[in-house]
């Protein structure tokens, strides 16, 4: 955990974020509010994002096997937008 917020550029100890029970009730909530959007049985993770047209979207994904380098999240990232900007769009499958 150590490593991936360092290499985020993110401070260490919000590594202890992930044992603490502080965000809990939020976190179930912004769970929900994700799952809710989605008219099938998923699982985790759930992407909510806000389309360039204004709408709001959610669907299952991204899976990753590994953290990718900041170049390739840049490119899935943009991919992934691009994607939810298609209203029909629900899951993509390897």
């Amino acid at each position: 955990m150590d490593e991936a917020l360092h290499r985020s550029g993110l401070p260490t100890a919000l590594a202890e974020a992930g044992t603490a029970t502080d965000y809990d009730q939020a976190l179930r909530a912004s769970h929900h509010a994700g799952v809710d959007q989605i008219d099938a049985q998923i699982g985790t993770p759930v992407l909510a994002i806000t389309s360039p047209d204004g709408t709001r979207r959610a669907f299952f994904g991204p899976v990753l096997d590994a953290t990718p380098a900041r170049a390739d999240a840049i490119r899935l990232w943009e991919a992934t937008l691009l994607m939810a900007g298609v209203s029909t769009f629900r899951e993509l499958k390897a």
